[in-house]
């Protein structure tokens, strides 16, 4: 209640001003005009918040990504009756107003949000009355980041995924290897050998391995099964026949030979299954050993030098 008052300029132009006063006396005075008589103050508060518009995007929000981050844009534009005092905005809890340029009419921006839950909050407010009272108006956006990065097997050996392997005894030995990466982490790497996990005894982390495996006669299905925290799966699989090896190698020369003086022997070793086994070859001429200095990388030489009569090989 304002105290009684005569003679004084109590009308403002404002609308809210004349609504909000009571007068006792003959005539109502125009703006700005004094006024003789009674006259009483009455309070009345802006009961309207501010008015959000244009949300882009609605909300709840999924993005992917293959990366670290998925970008995405959100703005908004607000207005309020008599005027917006301020807004902000929040990601997560942390004000990030001012690297969003957020000002009192709208803002637009395009962050980059890393893999996870994130949530984001628009308050806006509008000027405080004459009892410091204000009206806020809010939008949130909730978001998910997901991980679609598959992980990426790299420097696998053996390169094919199907060979084969001989054997002159029950097994034969093959090393097998890889490494791997993902856009955030690896979490879990398996190894089966036939359905039976041999990740421990192979030696498989969650970066790579490389393991000499004896595998029997037979076939066998080795699989690499690596996975990223969302779930995202890779694998590799190699697929080996193991033969025996009934195969002979094969020598170059094997017959009788009459060789010209001067011309030297030279004589090539191959085998198409399991390899020659080097260690086992035997040279000897006249029943005198000659494998270390006949022995060559693919078989033997017997130099013209030594050819100077007839000789058993």
């Amino acid at each position: 209640m304002l105290p009684p008052t005569t003679g004084k300029i109590w009308i403002l132009d404002s609308a809210y001003e004349l609504y909000g006063h009571a007068y006792f006396g003959s005539s109502f005075p125009s703006s700005g005009n004094s006024f003789n008589g009674l006259m009483m103050g009455a309070y009345i508060p802006d009961t309207t918040s501010p008015t959000i518009m244009s949300v882009s995007p609605s909300s709840p929000i999924t993005l992917s990504t293959q990366g670290t981050t998925a970008s995405q844009t959100f703005s908004a534009s607000y207005t309020d009756n008599v005027a917006v005092a301020s807004a902000t905005i929040t990601l997560d809890g942390t004000d990030v107003s001012s690297v969003w340029g957020v000002s009192t009419s709208g803002f637009s921006y395009s962050p980059a949000l890393p893999i996870g839950s994130h949530t984001l909050v628009l308050t806006v407010k509008d000027i405080a009355d004459s009892q410091g009272q204000q009206r806020t108006s809010t939008q949130t956006w909730t978001v998910n980041v997901r991980d679609i990065g598959v992980p990426v097997i790299s420097n696998i050996s053996p390169t094919s995924s199907s060979l084969t392997l001989y054997t002159r005894g029950r097994s034969a030995t093959q090393t097998f290897a890889a490494l791997y990466s993902d856009n955030l982490a690896i979490t879990s790497a398996i190894v089966t050998l036939d359905g039976k996990s041999v990740t421990s005894t192979w030696g498989v982390s969650t970066s790579g391995f490389s393991f000499s495996a004896s595998l029997a006669v037979g076939s066998h299905t080795i699989i690499l099964t690596v996975s990223d925290a969302a779930g995202n799966k890779a694998t590799q699989t190699w697929s080996v026949t193991e033969v025996k090896d009934t195969k002979a190698p094969t020598i170059s020369v094997i017959a009788d030979q009459k060789i010209t003086y001067g011309t030297g022997i030279t004589v090539v070793i191959t085998d198409s299954q399991s390899g020659v086994n080097w260690d086992s070859l035997k040279v000897s001429m006249d029943n005198k050993d000659i494998t270390a200095s006949a022995k060559t990388l693919t078989g033997f030489t017997i130099p013209s030098t030594l050819l100077t009569k007839e000789h058993t090989l």
